[in-house]
């Protein structure tokens, strides 16, 4: 596997993106946990998790996923969002974990997603 890039960004007022770029496994997804926890952590921000340029994911990354849903209860639900297509997308929704954390299929959905409006966590798939 290769090792992942790993960038962040603001997209807009109070949305950070993290996008990752190539594939993530075990090998590499200690960086990713490290960089979504510094940007969740002690901030009220909203974090999108773009996967749209990630190749492959394996079950370390859907383990990471799940322990940042369980860490913050309910309401992370509200605070992170991931965007994602092929493979990624596929594993997603292969495992249901689409149906426990907030999944889109376009940046646009899940930057609508994070809206502070909307709140009531569902994800259009």
């Amino acid at each position: 596997m290769e090792h992942p890039q790993l960038n962040a960004d603001q997209v807009e007022p109070g949305v950070e993106a993290i996008r990752v770029q190539g594939e993530l496994d075990l090998a590499t997804v200690g960086e990713f946990e490290e960089r979504i926890t510094r940007a969740l952590d002690g901030r009220r921000r909203r974090i999108m998790i773009d996967l749209t340029a990630c190749r492959f994911i394996d079950s370390s990354v859907l383990a990471a996923l799940i322990q940042l849903r369980a860490r913050g209860g309910s309401s992370d639900q509200s605070r992170f969002a991931v965007v994602a297509e092929a493979q990624p997308l596929r594993v997603l929704r292969m495992t249901g974990l689409d149906q426990r954390i907030p999944v889109f299929e376009t940046t646009q959905a899940a930057l609508e997603g994070l809206s502070p409006a909307r709140n009531d966590g569902d994800a259009a798939r």
